[in-house]
């Protein structure tokens, strides 16, 4: 479920930069802040793939306020 979130999230970000629709940043926004709901435990490998990922997601949160 993660890796189909961050291939939408890419798909989005190659779109956006192609076509600079508003539209589309504000859904690769809310496709990001839906990792939010995904906390791996402690012991998964993705946890250090999805940790810089969650601090990007934290960061676009904080700036959009």
């Amino acid at each position: 479920m993660i890796r189909q979130i961050i291939l939408k999230a890419d798909e989005l970000a190659a779109e956006y930069n192609k076509t600079k629709d508003p539209l589309i940043r504000e859904e690769w926004f809310q496709v990001v802040r839906s990792l939010d709901n995904y906390q791996p435990s402690h012991n998964e490998i993705s946890d250090t793939i999805l940790k810089p990922l969650l601090q990007v997601a934290q960061k676009v949160r904080h700036h959009t306020k």
